[in-house]
């Protein structure tokens, strides 16, 4: 246990309810402390750091998988709620906008003149999902062929 890390607070809990707190700085076991001006919220910013910057590969890649697991579950939620408002028959419509400026020189801020495009797709996600389940038949037709003309 070489690399054994402990986090503790009681120290800077004392120094943060004076109005001066203090800085320590350990690098290459040269220890180094620093006096300087409170200015509140001390041991809330300490506990962030150390939680923060001591995260193992294992915590890290929990933590990630947590987030992502929040964002499936929180985009799921959206899409049932749009199911239910749209009474099952969602359509969907996608704009995409481009703007293209035209500039005198790299170095202007200001365009001499602007473009812009906007392009528009539609479909009803009825559609959308008979399309994909074609497209999946088809793909699974031409696996099956595949397999059989070449013997695998």
């Amino acid at each position: 246990m070489e690399n054994e890390t402990k986090n503790v607070f009681e120290a800077e809990e004392e120094i943060c309810d004076a109005t001066e707190e203090i800085s320590v700085c350990n690098c290459e076991n040269n220890e180094q402390k620093t006096v300087y001006q409170a200015d509140g919220g001390c041991v809330e910013a300490i506990r962030a750091a150390y939680d923060t910057a001591e995260e193992s590969p294992k915590e890290k890649l929990t933590r990630k998988c947590r987030e992502v697991k929040e964002v499936c579950l929180s985009t799921a939620d959206r899409l049932i709620d749009d199911w239910k408002k749209t009474e099952g028959k969602p359509y969907i419509k996608q704009t995409t906008t481009c703007r293209l400026d035209i500039y005198k020189d790299p170095n202007d801020e200001t365009p001499v003149d602007t473009f812009y495009t906007e392009k528009i797709k539609t479909c009803s996600v009825r559609t959308l999902a008979i399309v994909g389940t074609a497209a999946f038949a088809v793909m699974c037709t031409a696996e099956c062929i595949a397999k059989k003309l070449f013997g695998k």
